[in-house]
């Protein structure tokens, strides 16, 4: 199955925009993955064919945040994340199934709400879905 991705490496200079991901093979995603998520604040996302967004950005302690945005209705409800090893999030893309549902990958506690001083939800900069 195809899938489509994007990606910022702040160390080689290199970006697909969120708004123009390319389309990829898993096997594309995660050579690219493998190359990225390796400095600090760089960061790839993957589309699939419901328009979710699976998340991975490189923490200052070299763990990678995953994020999962959760909307509704186009609203943007919050998202859910977890910290793990780069590894571990290989295996993670490399175990994704045809048509899965990303919401449903982290369990519903790791859900966090990113709000506004006005009690708005707004996403954080790096989200580009």
């Amino acid at each position: 199955m195809k899938y489509k991705y994007f990606y910022t490496d702040y160390c080689e200079d290199k970006t697909i925009s969120g708004s123009e991901p390319w389309e990829a093979e898993k096997s594309q995603i995660l050579h690219s993955m493998d190359c990225v998520l390796h400095m600090p604040n760089n960061f790839l996302g993957i589309l699939n064919n419901k328009d979710q967004c699976l998340q991975f950005m490189v923490q200052e302690d070299s763990s990678v945040l995953i994020d999962i945005p959760i909307t509704e209705n186009g609203v943007f409800l919050g998202s859910k994340s977890k910290a793990v090893s780069l590894a571990d999030c290989l295996t993670l893309v490399q175990e994704l199934e045809e048509n899965q549902d990303f919401t449903n990958i982290l369990p519903p506690e790791s859900l966090e709400v990113h709000e506004t001083a006005n009690g708005k939800n707004k996403k954080p900069w790096w989200k580009f879905w």
